[in-house]
């Protein structure tokens, strides 16, 4: 009976140490987890920073905050639905939520919502007070997301990459005319069976 206690004590010991043991935060994007496969968080940081840097410094956000606001108000803009040419699922939203932040934070845009609940608030607010105006957006940001995948090598070692291409362009909606056109590429290669596809 003791030596079956004994070990029931020990078997509780270890699960205790094992569901109190600390999973440590990673804060430095070089020690994220890299998988050729799929898109890391640390890939839409990167590529949602390298476009905000070419909108930006393009100056054409500038210029059409200047042509379409007035008083130096923020130009309105409205994101398009994404379009996913990849083989994946995926969540734009974390390519975009980062793009609105940066360029929010400039003080030359601010977004359309796309949140159902704050649409239907904004429309019985406005019928409320009797306001009959529409909030047309001035410019539309559209992004694709396309993937290009390579192997070569033999059997035993093979080396597989992987490219995903994030396309964006800002559009005047008063013409239809694009002001802007960015692009950002990762790319992603590994060797041997564990960065299978």
């Amino acid at each position: 009976m003791r030596t079956i206690a004994t070990a029931t004590l020990a078997a509780a010991v270890l699960a205790a140490q094992g569901c109190t043991s600390e999973s440590p935060y990673v804060t430095d994007d070089s020690k994220k987890i890299v998988t050729i496969q799929a898109l890391n968080v640390q890939d839409y940081s990167q590529a949602a920073g390298d476009l905000c840097t070419q909108l930006l410094q393009s100056g054409r956000l500038a210029q059409a905050q200047q042509t379409l606001a007035t008083n130096g108000a923020p130009v309105i803009v409205k994101l398009s639905t994404p379009i996913n040419e990849s083989d994946q699922r995926v969540d734009m939203a974390l390519l975009l939520q980062k793009m609105k932040m940066t360029l929010n934070t400039t003080g030359q845009a601010m977004f359309v919502s796309d949140d159902k609940s704050a649409a239907q608030i904004t429309e019985d607010a406005k019928f409320a007070r009797g306001d009959r105006t529409q909030t047309i957006p001035q410019l539309v940001l559209t992004s694709k997301l396309i993937a290009v995948k390579a192997s070569a090598g033999g059997f035993l070692s093979t080396t597989k990459q992987a490219s995903y291409v994030f396309q964006m362009n800002l559009v005047d909606t008063r013409n239809g005319l694009e002001l802007w056109n960015g692009e950002k590429d990762i790319t992603k290669q590994g060797t041997g069976a564990k960065v299978g596809y």
